[in-house]
């Protein structure tokens, strides 16, 4: 009687820790399917990219790098990606999702024994504690007699009915395995004495299958997506895996700030997907408008002025150049307003005043002078000079017999006849834009006469004792000229 309810005792702990056993094995699946739900779940739901201590603002357009792996992603830990700004001290972060590289270390089995149920192989994670291959409970091992006829067990003690005839069989039932538990072969017992008749075995786990694959992140332009891969029999979570991000699809390029002359503009394009930013350019500066010269220093007669240039859009500067001095006196009674500089002709000259005293005529020289240049003025003791030479002209012959230079300056409007006759030594001439008359003989036997400067153009040329035409003469250039007074005997040119 002892040893029957000893061995009703033990098949009932044998069934509840097979019952147990069974609970963990369900209870670990649903524990681990439920963390990677929950992981899928925030994924889609969470923006896992975050701009770390830095915020990201408009004040700089970011141009970040490539992601850089700061913490890998174990099977019990997330790992982190970042990518920084070139341009300040910005970056962004990503979540790398944990992997299910687990790192397995095995669960020896324990053998069963008669009196005590043993456990079978099994593996679990170091790092996460993940159970990999479940163990399971081993069916209890067969009692072992001596013989036949022997009723006590050798190992456990127990006492079986040696006259009983196994005559009413119990079938323990088959458990099939699944994909990460034992299973167990079909076995039989006798209901009356409790012995085993069919000893069961172990069915190894028959190992995940592969399922299709469920998308959990889309990739976007600038984000890797995510998946994983299911097992068809048990729907648990066998493989993560990253979705390469699909990059940018240029589009089309938007101006942010006009060009100028002033200042260069810029533009940015854009991504025809995402809409973000995918580059960014200055679109060259146009060419300024050169505007009107701006005086800033009149020139003078003796002083180099001074002018700027500016753009006549946007006004920058464009240029500075100096002005070359006149050299043109404004002379007012003898004195140029500019320099101060006094109009000075040859000391020994000699001047009468007019019959309306309102001018000066030059007469010649005081007595004969030899001298080899002589300047004219145009102005002495504060009123003009007008006229060379006295008007009855056989009074001004040989004055300067020895000029080689004559000088008269502007403002003088007539050279009287004979002014200069006989006065063969003079070589060069130098008449005023301001002349209108030229007495006959006035240059008449000045034979080394080569060169005079004068206004050019058409002369009226006149008879001197009747006052009737002669024609006109065309003078062009210093040497005809030069011929031309030479030649003026008994002519008078006007203008």
């Amino acid at each position: 009687m002892n040893k029957k309810a000893l061995f009703i005792g033990l098949s009932v702990v044998l069934v509840l820790c097979i019952g147990i056993l069974l609970l963990n094995i369900e209870y670990e699946g649903r524990n681990n399917d439920e963390y990677y739900s929950q992981l899928r779940e925030e994924s889609k739901t969470e923006d896992t990219r975050s701009t770390a201590e830095t915020p990201v603002t408009d004040a700089c357009e970011h141009l970040f790098g490539q992601w850089v792996t700061v913490r890998q992603a174990t099977c019990g830990e997330d790992g982190e990606s970042r990518r920084s700004c070139s341009k300040c001290s910005a970056f962004e972060t990503e979540l790398i999702p944990r992997s299910l590289n687990h790192t397995t270390v095995a669960d020896s089995a324990s053998p069963s024994t008669c009196a005590q149920s043993g456990r079978s192989a099994g593996s679990h994670c170091s790092v996460c504690g993940t159970v990999l291959q479940a163990q399971t409970e081993l069916p209890l091992a067969p009692h072992t007699y001596d013989n036949d006829r022997d009723s006590a067990c050798n190992a456990c003690g127990f006492t079986r009915d040696v006259n009983c005839k196994h005559g009413t069989t119990v079938t323990l039932p088959a458990i099939t395995p699944t994909c990460k538990a034992n299973g167990l072969t079909a076995g039989a017992k006798c209901s009356l004495c409790q012995e085993i008749l069919t000893v069961q075995a172990v069915i190894a786990p028959t190992g995940h299958t592969d399922g299709t694959w469920i998308t959990d992140k889309d990739p976007t332009c600038t984000e890797a997506g995510s998946k994983h891969r299911i097992c068809s029999v048990c729907s648990e979570t066998v493989k993560t895996e990253s979705i390469p991000k699909t990059g940018h699809v240029p589009g089309s390029w938007i101006t942010d700030r006009e060009a100028s002359c002033g200042q260069a503009g810029s533009k940015h394009l854009v991504c025809l997907v995402c809409n973000g930013t995918m580059q960014t350019e200055s679109i060259s500066r146009l060419p300024c408008t050169p505007g009107e010269w701006q005086v800033v220093t009149v020139a003078s007669c003796k002083s180099a002025g001074f002018k700027k240039q500016f753009c006549s859009v946007c006004n920058s500067l464009l240029d500075t150049a100096s002005i070359p001095a006149t050299g043109q006196h404004n002379y007012v009674n003898g004195k140029c307003t500019s320099c101060g500089d006094e109009i000075v002709g040859s000391s020994f000259l000699k001047y009468q005043l007019s019959s309306d005293r309102t001018y000066y005529i030059c007469v010649g020289a005081t007595g004969y002078t030899a001298v080899s240049e002589i300047i004219i003025p145009s102005y002495y003791n504060g009123l003009p000079v007008k006229e060379v030479g006295v008007r009855n002209g056989l009074d001004n012959v040989g004055k300067f017999r020895d000029t080689k230079k004559l000088v008269i300056m502007e403002g003088i409007e007539r050279i009287n006849s004979h002014a200069f006759y006989t006065d063969f030594k003079m070589e060069e001439a130098y008449l005023p834009s301001t002349l209108k008359y030229i007495g006959d003989d006035a240059f008449a036997y000045c034979d080394y006469l080569r060169y005079v400067e004068m206004p050019y153009g058409t002369w009226n040329r006149t008879k001197p004792l009747s006052g009737s035409s002669d024609g006109t003469v065309y003078i062009s250039d210093p040497i005809t000229a030069a011929e031309v007074l030479r030649n003026n005997s008994y002519k008078i040119y006007t203008r």
